[in-house]
């Protein structure tokens, strides 16, 4: 057997952002609210190739084909707050996170088509498709920490470290069936499902003014 899977992610975000600095000796506080959106698509495309044999000789190729696409829209709002302080005259840190609200909504087509070879005992084609959506709120959360050092004048280096959180990540659920596969009793196809997710990142940077 052979397959091919391949996958087309594509996402974007943008912010309306709106803030103001708030001096305290070496400590700076910076709140903020922002109006967010996006979009995001995640393709599929599958192909499989099943070669059948008798007593070491093929003698005809089950094909199957499935096309999945999933797509979600957000819209919603967030507030924020960052912190930095000036430990000396070239190194300072900080902290800062937000937390969000988003109306998502997303959507799941598909189908897929299965051809058994041409001595098989059902040679017709056996296609499905599917088209099913959802929405719901979804919690967002973000933290992060700095450290900025500017070990001569113009130049600026800087390492970061935070955590992301998304309490409904569209994703999609898994198909099930009971009974035999020619004649089930009971079948769940695949649907919209949404997820709690985290993760983390860490990087940096050095900026230079002339």
């Amino acid at each position: 057997m052979t397959s091919h899977l391949r996958t087309d992610f594509t996402s974007w975000k943008v912010d309306l952002k709106g803030q103001s600095d708030f001096h305290m000796g070496s400590f700076t506080l910076t709140p903020s609210v922002a109006l967010i959106g996006g979009q995001s698509d995640n393709n599929n495309s599958l192909s499989q190739l099943l070669t059948q044999s008798f007593a070491g000789a093929a003698f005809g190729t089950d094909t199957y084909n499935a096309n999945v696409k999933l797509h979600s829209d957000d819209g919603g709002a967030k507030l924020g707050l960052d912190t930095n302080a000036s430990v000396t005259h070239w190194l300072s840190v900080g902290f800062g996170g937000s937390v969000g609200e988003v109306y998502r909504s997303a959507s799941l087509t598909g189908n897929d088509a299965f051809v058994q070879a041409p001595t098989s005992f059902v040679t017709r084609p056996t296609r499905s498709s599917i088209s099913k959506a959802g929405s719901t709120g979804a919690f967002l959360a973000n933290f992060e920490a700095h450290a900025e050092i500017s070990p001569i004048p113009g130049v600026l280096i800087r390492a970061f470290f935070g955590a992301d959180f998304d309490s409904a990540v569209a994703g999609v659920s898994t198909p099930s069936f009971t009974g035999g596969i020619g004649s089930p009793t009971s079948a769940t196809p695949a649907n919209v499902r949404f997820n709690a997710e985290s993760g983390w990142y860490v990087g940096g940077g050095t900026v230079v003014r002339f």
